[in-house]
């Protein structure tokens, strides 16, 4: 018994510093806002600034649109081709506000 209950406090002694070593090293630093428009959340951790939210942009920085495909043969040519692309989780979209836009490597 007395080692039972060594271990659950062990455990709620842990698990109190992980939370209280993750909330002081990640606090809220601000926003950031996209070329078409969209503010994602960001997290400081440390000294570096991470995006909160997936990626949506369909623009690259100089106003060139990301070229958007739907079909599995036109990915293929792209690859191919070593040319950017994006496409909509289920080609829907209703969700890129869950998880953003998809992205090849490019």
């Amino acid at each position: 018994m007395k080692k039972l209950t060594t271990t659950i406090y062990f455990i709620i002694y842990a698990s109190a510093f992980f939370i209280f070593a993750l909330i002081s090293c990640a606090d809220k630093s601000g926003t950031l806002t996209d070329i078409d428009g969209n503010v994602y959340r960001t997290v400081k951790i440390g000294s570096q600034v991470w995006m909160a939210e997936n990626l949506k942009v369909t623009h690259y920085r100089n106003g060139d649109p990301v070229t958007y495909l739907k079909e599995d043969e036109e990915w293929r040519a792209v690859m191919l081709n070593y040319t950017p692309a994006y496409c909509n989780y289920k080609n829907d979209e209703k969700f890129v506000k869950t998880y953003g836009r998809l992205y090849n490597w490019y």
